[in-house]
């Protein structure tokens, strides 16, 4: 006979795969705003995926202000139906709208962008179609099927994306889990068109679909990619200044 496993596992399992039920159903609350734009600080876009609100990174959000980041999260997806069921194409041209006018009114220089599950091909078609506009100085994905999966269907990715449409001169880094029973790791790998291409592909171990948003191993491989994106930025405005 097989061994039995308590509910409670189950139920972890589950969770950490799907996320909180109760928070994919709840109408999002009150977003607190924060204004620790001053110039000092880089900026990281955090986009949530399928039928999830900005809440589910609170973690994440409280752990990149603790190091120095400042952090912008908003609402551009919630609820099954209407907004989550939009296509890429309208999902990136109004965050990118968003982002232009962020720009604008807190003179930013760029941002750097993490996109869980859905939000990270937002975050790419944001990069491919709207790059220059936004600055982008990085994106991060984190269970992201850059190779398309048929469990994406309901969420408006019907096929793949190509590495080659991704510019040369903005990082890309792909964590993903073996773990992950909805995007699998071979989903999630991207392949630079060139050595000298910035995409890097991170692979962890045990963690859910929906627990990259909140382990701490995954905040990890975050981080550095974020830091390693801002020396590489450095690097080349000492260069141009030169």
């Amino acid at each position: 006979m097989p061994p039995k496993v308590h509910p409670l596992t189950l139920y972890s399992s589950a969770r950490n795969q799907l996320g909180s039920l109760r928070k994919r159903l709840a109408r999002p609350g009150p977003i607190v705003r924060h204004d620790d734009f001053d110039g000092r600080r880089e900026v990281v876009v955090l986009l949530q995926g399928f039928s999830h609100a900005r809440n589910v990174w609170d973690v994440m959000e409280d752990r990149l202000r603790y190091d120095g980041f400042s952090v912008l999260s908003f609402n551009h997806t919630w609820h099954v139906l209407p907004s989550s069921a939009r296509p890429l194409e309208t999902a990136a041209e109004q965050v990118a709208d968003k982002l232009h006018r962020l720009r604008a009114r807190f003179e930013l220089d760029g941002f750097h962008i993490v996109g869980h599950s859905r939000g990270g091909l937002i975050g790419r078609r944001l990069i491919e179609t709207y790059g220059a506009g936004c600055c982008a100085k990085s994106l991060i994905t984190l269970g992201t099927a850059h190779r398309g999966t048929m469990g994406a269907v309901i969420g408006n990715v019907l096929r793949g994306v190509s590495d080659d449409a991704f510019p040369d001169h903005v990082p890309l880094t792909s964590i993903t889990s073996a773990s992950d029973w909805i995007t699998p790791s071979w989903q999630s790998a991207v392949t630079p068109r060139t050595p000298t291409h910035t995409m890097n592909n991170v692979r962890v171990q045990g963690v859910g679909h929906v627990e990259l948003l909140w382990s701490p191993v995954v905040y990890r491989e975050v981080r550095a990619a974020l830091l390693d994106a801002t020396e590489l930025w450095s690097k080349r405005g000492d260069a141009e200044r030169k």
